[in-house]
């Protein structure tokens, strides 16, 4: 679903050195700290570095240095909205599709309509 999106962003292979890695691992990585809540970009990637798993998920064959991996989240966090972004690609994804059910919350809280006033009952706070 995100590898449209992914297809906006320009390929920056100049043919020296070696080749760029590709953004859509480092998106998927991007979403996974959300989803994760993982704060630092650190963790993250020691995250990734453990957890095969997520490491495929994600796409990587090879983990990135620290310095790239870095490199690419801030070039993602300076370009890349995901709230406008998915959200623009959760409408066109769900525009045709109905609603086939709803969660509501039932539970009862207890609550008074008015506070208690301590002084009129005659008790310290």
């Amino acid at each position: 679903m995100i590898e449209p999106f992914v297809e906006s962003f320009p390929e920056d292979n100049q043919h020296r050195g070696r080749p760029s890695y590709s953004v859509l691992p480092f998106l998927r990585a991007a979403l996974a700290k959300r989803y994760f809540k993982i704060g630092a970009t650190s963790d993250l990637r020691l995250r990734l570095l453990s957890d095969t798993n997520l490491k495929q998920i994600c796409g990587f064959e090879n983990i990135p240095s620290a310095a790239s991996f870095s490199r690419y989240m801030s070039y993602l966090a300076d370009n890349v909205s995901l709230e406008e972004s998915l959200g623009k690609m959760m409408k066109d994804y769900y525009k045709d599709k109905s609603v086939d059910s709803v969660v509501r919350d039932s539970t009862a809280i207890s609550a008074r309509e008015k506070p208690v006033n301590a002084i009129y009952y005659g008790q310290c706070l």
